[in-house]
């Protein structure tokens, strides 16, 4: 199945990958909060904190494309797109 797929869909399928497992564990871990003010210059929501996550995944996966994907695999991205998404939900 992969054979067939150009590099950029496949870590695009990567990167979707990636968000889902952010949503999944989120959901878990995080849950339900209220409108608060972290480390990120505004306040915010779960909600608010989770879409500047997802942004911050595909920045991340863009930077890695065009810049390292020769020398590490994109598994190396999503996972510290997953950690980055984690501390933002978690303390942005």
């Amino acid at each position: 199945m992969w054979q067939n797929l150009s590099t950029v869909v496949r870590y695009a399928v990567i990167a979707g990958i990636g968000a889902a497992g952010l949503i999944a564990v989120l959901t878990v871990f995080v849950g339900e909060t209220s409108p608060r003010r972290g480390f990120l210059p505004w306040i915010t929501t779960w909600g608010d904190r989770f879409f500047v996550s997802l942004l911050v995944l595909f920045l991340i996966s863009l930077l890695w494309l065009r810049f390292v994907v020769p020398a590490l695999s994109m598994y190396f991205a999503v996972i510290i797109s997953l950690i980055a998404g984690f501390v933002i939900i978690k303390w942005g």
